[in-house]
């Protein structure tokens, strides 16, 4: 289980959720991708810059 924010096409964070890569990669808008991010995030205003955060390897990038 992993905690992920995903930005949207202006890497913007847009949500924040938890679950299985399966679950997260399941509920991935058109255009976004998700980051995975520490548990002690909360809110969008505290998501790190897109920038700043590694791909985890098992979700799904836009192509």
């Amino acid at each position: 289980m992993i905690k992920a924010a995903q930005f949207d096409a202006a890497d913007q964070p847009v949500k924040i959720m938890s679950g299985t890569v399966r679950q997260l990669n399941a509920n991935i808008a058109p255009g976004g991708t998700w980051r995975e991010i520490g548990w002690d995030v909360d809110l969008l205003t505290d998501v790190p810059a897109l920038a700043t955060l590694a791909p985890h390897p098992d979700l799904v990038e836009p192509s």
